[in-house]
C-alpha cells in the first residue's frame, strides 16, 4: 500500500487488497472517524464496487 498526499488535507492510499478484505478495511477506517472513499476495479480497470462514509 502506499500513502500519496493529493490535496493538503487529503490522501491517496493505492494498493493491492483481497477483495473479501474490503469491508474491513472500510471498518478500520471508520473506526478511527475518516472520511473515505474505497474503490475496487478488477484486472481491466473497471469499478466493481465503492464504498464511501
Amino acid at each position: 500500500m502506499e500513502l500519496d498526499p493529493i490535496k493538503e488535507l487529503e490522501v491517496l492510499l493505492n494498493g493491492v487488497i483481497d477483495p473479501q478484505r474490503l469491508d474491513d478495511l472500510a471498518g478500520l477506517l471508520s473506526h478511527f472517524g475518516l472520511r473515505f472513499t474505497l474503490e475496487l476495479s478488477d484486472d481491466s480497470g473497471a469499478l466493481v464496487r465503492e464504498i464511501r462514509a
